[in-house]
Parts: C-alpha cells; structure tokens; sequence
C-alpha cells in the first residue's frame, strides 16, 4: 500500500489531484502521479534492483497495462521518476527561500533544504537510481545525460545565490556545490545505516560553517 505523505509529494508535482479528476488528460496525470510514488516508495524501501514495474503497479493499484501505457519499460519509468523528483525538489527550494530577504541566510537555509531533500524517501530514491548507473548501461544511457542537465542547471542557480551572497567566484562555487552533494549523499547512507541523528547534524553543520568562513573572508 502506499504511503500517503510520498502520494502527495508526487501530486504536487504535477497539476492535478489523485481523485476527482473528470478528463483523460487529468486521469493520465492522476495515474502517473501514483506510478511515479509508487516508485519512490519502492526504490526507497526495497532497492533499485527489487523495484520492478510489476510491483510498481501493484502498489499503484494501476493495472499492468495501464503502466505499460505510460511507461513501457523500467528505464522509462525511472527516468521520469528521476525527472519528477528532480522538479520536486526545485519547487521545494523555491518554497523555503522565496520568504528570506537576507542572501547570507537564503544561501545558508540552502543548505538545510538541500539535507531535507537528500534525506527523503525521493533523495534516497535517486541515489538508489544513480548507483544503479554503474551496472546497468540503459539506464546510464539515459541517465547520464540527465544528470548533465541537472547538474549545469544547479550550478546556475547556485551561482545567483553565491553572487547574491557577495561570493563571486565561481570555481568556488562550482567546487562547493559538488562538495555539498557528495557530502548530503553521503550522509543520507549514513542516515540509512543508523547513524545518530545528532552526528548527522553536526556533519551538515561544518558544511553551513564552510559557507560562513568563505564570507567572513570577503
């Protein structure tokens, strides 16, 4: 059964509601919707390799064609699982950084964000997904290129914030934002594995205190 909390995390993704839709270009968005929670929600409780569309439509509570309809293979819905999430996430950090006026602490509450996205079943999703990229080539075909995209549209968004910040360079930033995403990965495995959540804390942390030692030098 799915959990309720990643069902809606996956609506608000897209521009309809799970019930009540009335036309078929709602439904269809109502049952990807499902499909696509339904897949964060397999990825992060069993695994990348144990997630099968098989599964991913039962907990759906779609049925096999219908699935197959929208996304004929397991590459397809991961790569739209990946991209959905990915979109989550923005529109998560547009939320919590929209109502703070100051730079320092807009690029510092970031960070925090980034730890809260990183840290969710759809952060644990994607990760599972991109290690799965070193043993299966369709999926890093596909994937691969993604990751590019997403990547270089990061960096430009980090970027405005840094520079908004006062922090000007730009292989500072570069540098930093592959530093935080290792580290809140990283952290997130830790987090799976049982690592106190006060040493997971202290770890994201150091990396705000990065961020407050670049500034005091500027």
């Amino acid at each position: 059964m799915l959990n309720p909390e990643i069902v809606e995390r996956s609506a608000a993704v897209l521009p309809v509601k799970l019930e009540g839709s009335s036309t078929n270009p709602e439904r269809s968005a109502a049952t990807k919707a499902k499909l696509i929670a339904a897949t964060i929600e397999a990825l992060h409780r069993y695994g990348y390799a144990a997630t099968t569309t098989i599964l991913v439509a039962k907990n759906a509570n779609v049925s096999r064609g219908a699935m197959l309809h929208h996304y004929p293979n397991k590459v397809a819905l991961i790569l739209a699982c990946m991209k959905e999430t990915y979109e989550a996430e923005m529109a998560y950090y547009r939320q919590e950084l929209s109502p703070i006026g100051d730079p320092v602490e807009r690029i510092l509450r970031l960070m925090d964000a980034a730890w809260d996205c990183f840290k969710s079943p759809a952060g644990v999703a994607r990760t599972e997904i991109w290690m799965a990229t070193r043993s299966d080539a369709d999926l890093a075909d596909q994937l691969v290129p993604l990751y590019r995209s997403e990547f270089e549209r990061s960096k430009r968004g980090m970027l405005r914030l840094m520079k908004e910040a006062g922090i000007v360079d730009e292989v500072f930033t570069y540098d930093f934002l592959t530093f935080s995403v290792a580290t809140f990965r990283g952290l997130a495995m830790s987090a799976a594995l049982g690592t106190p959540e006060a040493e997971i804390r202290a770890a994201v942390d150091m990396v705000k205190d990065r961020l407050r030692l670049k500034i005091s030098q500027l």
